[in-house]
């Protein structure tokens, strides 16, 4: 994603109990094409484990 100040994102978009959410994976160029790829790859991990990913990354920063 390119926002209007020109700075650049990786997202990962998902659906989790029927709600769309987008989460960031990190900030272009500091995060490479791969990591963003594995990054997206762990979330669909653990959205096949029925864990919203979103709220993982929320309860990991709290602890």
């Amino acid at each position: 994603m390119v926002k209007t100040n020109a700075s650049k994102y990786w997202h990962f978009r998902y659906t989790y109990q029927g709600r769309a959410a987008r989460m960031s994976l990190g900030v272009y160029p500091h995060i490479s094409l791969q990591e963003a790829r594995e990054r997206a790859a762990e979330c669909r991990n653990l959205l096949k484990q029925g864990t919203n990913p979103g709220a993982k990354r929320r309860d990991d920063k709290l602890r």
